[in-house]
């Protein structure tokens, strides 16, 4: 791993934004963990879900469709990441949780993973 992403990685890992806590949180609370800032390859993923090996991006200011998109295949291609889930920086609560049961009902609706989605 190149200095920089290191550099970076240690960098956020202490800095966390209030949006990766709270996703974390609210991913927590359903039943699946999470790792904040997991780096794979060249690139630094907001929030990592292991257990359904997927990411969730948190698109803010700093996001630009296009660069997503590359780096989104990038990281199945090179990762076998199955899925990445976008969602807004000001996404609520009620709203998020909505999404992501459907999104994993979508995705995972017939493969076993050990939650419940209710």
């Amino acid at each position: 791993m190149e200095f920089s992403l290191v550099h970076r990685r240690n960098t956020l890992r202490t800095h966390y934004t209030d949006k990766q806590l709270q996703v974390a949180m609210w991913i927590n609370s359903i039943g699946f963990q999470t790792e904040l800032e997991q780096i794979m390859g060249r690139y630094c993923l907001d929030v990592y879900v292991p257990e359904l090996h997927a990411a969730i991006e948190i698109d803010g200011d700093s996001h630009y469709q296009a660069k997503d998109d590359k780096r989104d295949l990038w990281l199945k291609e090179n990762f076998k990441l199955e899925y990445i889930l976008h969602v807004d920086c000001n996404i609520g609560k009620k709203e998020f949780e909505r999404i992501f049961k459907e999104w994993i009902e979508k995705n995972y609706g017939d493969k076993d993973t050990e939650k419940g989605i209710s």
